[in-house]
């Protein structure tokens, strides 16, 4: 068979070969030249080694990237931690917050802080059905929580909802207009 290629296979000769996309009228003749042209065997080497590399980049690329599992779960543990924590202590500190009687003043209740509180507010001498809510606020006066009372009780309680750090805090009485009734101390520790 004779040799049509005198000269060097082009680039686009080479990577037809290493495709298959020659026409098998024209394999031999390119195959009779990579014989004897070391140049073209060098260069039809890079070209598979290339494409070998490209379909391995290939594989690698359509691979999704697994960095976020660890991620997500790391990211789902503090998330869990971050929830349960509020609610671990399951230890309620019940305190009597009393009115002060006959000049007598009453001693300042106090609580442990982080703890849950329940609240047992004395209304003794309000008219109960005129106490409409109770309030906490801290000790700048900006309030932290709120309920309503259905007015039946002379001695409420109140189960507060949120752990209160250490400080004063002062819990309020208003009747359904507003107006303040009556206002205790809580020291928390």
């Amino acid at each position: 068979m004779t040799n049509n290629y005198s000269h060097c296979l082009t680039d686009t000769q080479l990577e037809d070969y290493a495709f298959g996309r020659v026409s098998p009228e024209a394999v031999a003749d390119v195959e009779e030249h990579l014989l004897v042209c070391s140049d073209c065997q060098d260069r039809l080497q890079a070209e598979e080694e290339y494409i070998a590399a490209f379909r391995v980049a290939a594989r690698t690329a359509q691979r999704p990237v697994q960095w976020y599992k660890p991620l997500a779960a790391a990211a789902c543990l503090v998330m869990a931690v971050g929830l349960w924590l509020p609610f671990s202590s399951t230890k309620v500190d019940s305190v009597d917050l009393r009115a002060e009687r006959g000049g007598v003043l009453a001693p300042a209740a106090t609580a442990v802080a982080g703890h849950k509180l329940e609240l047992r507010v004395d209304l003794a001498g309000l008219e109960s059905r005129n106490t409409a809510r109770l309030q906490i606020v801290n000790a700048t006066g900006a309030p932290l929580a709120e309920t309503r009372l259905d007015g039946t009780s002379v001695a409420p309680m109140w189960t507060l909802n949120r752990k209160l750090g250490a400080g004063t805090y002062w819990v309020r009485a208003y009747d359904s207009g507003g107006k303040q009734l009556r206002e205790f101390k809580l020291d928390v520790e």
